[in-house]
């Protein structure tokens, strides 16, 4: 028991001060998977192929991986870009902030690696990445302006804003 006691004290000094949080490298996808003829490929295992391109017309992905999956009753299937197998690129290395990026998906309809060029669309903003886009700023007579000022966590009245003339009470001066 002596041991067990020694052993969590001494676990207790490496804990990190610092705690960061990281972005999954994923996002969700869902498709449809269908014939020739327009009918739905109904519990059948797909290969595909996705890849996050720079353009509309561009020939070389950013990213590209495979996955294995197997569609439902109405052919509908769904996955993570980001949680196959890479085969081009990494996920964390794509230039998200260079503009607009497109999903081009090829299917294998027998499970394997035959693919079928299944068309390529735009990826378009999810409503956490649209606040994202704005975050850290507040409202302030109209005006636009980042919220609190440099070492000072914002403070908020009760209606929700923000001014960046108010500091509150904690104070960070950059080394915790």
């Amino acid at each position: 028991m002596r041991t067990l006691m020694i052993f969590f004290s001494c676990l207790l000094f490496f804990v990190p001060n610092k705690i960061c949080a990281q972005v999954p490298q994923k996002f969700n996808y869902q498709g449809i998977a269908r014939d020739a003829k327009g009918n739905p490929l109904t519990q059948q295992v797909l290969g595909l192929k996705l890849s996050v391109l720079p353009s509309l017309d561009a020939n070389v992905p950013e990213y590209e991986e495979t996955q294995v999956v197997k569609t439902n009753e109405f052919g509908l299937y769904s996955l993570q870009i980001g949680g196959g197998n890479p085969v081009v690129g990494q996920m964390k290395m794509v230039k998200w902030e260079t503009g607009n990026k497109y999903i081009r998906v090829a299917i294998d309809p027998s499970g394997g690696t035959n693919y079928i060029d299944a068309g390529t669309t735009q990826l378009l903003s999810v409503p956490y990445a649209i606040y994202a886009d704005r975050a850290g700023e507040a409202k302030l007579s109209g005006n636009t302006q980042r919220a609190g000022n440099q070492h000072y966590l914002s403070k908020f009245d009760a209606s929700g804003s923000s001014s960046a003339e108010i500091n509150s009470q904690i104070f960070d001066n950059g080394s915790n």
